[in-house]
């Protein structure tokens, strides 16, 4: 007994587009600005500013990343509509 396996570009899109809101989001709070304190000593400020530059580069390596997948999702539901499309036609079910 064979096993058939169906893609559905249109489930693959539904999720991307999910994936790619959250990918906004991510995007948009990595952007938002952290104030300096105002009564903190300067090491403190200087040491909160590093951590933030350092936060908002790592978020930034983890949506480009995310987009990436989020590509290679869509690109494998296509390979997968086209392939179930060339087995259809060549009667292969």
């Amino acid at each position: 007994m064979g096993t058939s396996v169906k893609s559905s570009i249109d489930v693959a899109t539904v999720v991307t587009n999910e994936m790619y809101s959250a990918s906004d989001s991510l995007q948009n709070a990595s952007q938002q600005k952290i104030e300096e304190a105002e009564e903190t000593t300067l090491e403190v400020n200087a040491q909160a500013i590093t951590a933030n530059h350092k936060i908002i580069k790592l978020s930034e390596d983890f949506i480009q990343s995310f987009e990436k997948d989020i590509d290679c999702i869509v690109l494998s539901a296509e390979k997968f509509e086209e392939l179930d499309k060339q087995m259809y036609k060549g009667g292969v079910r």
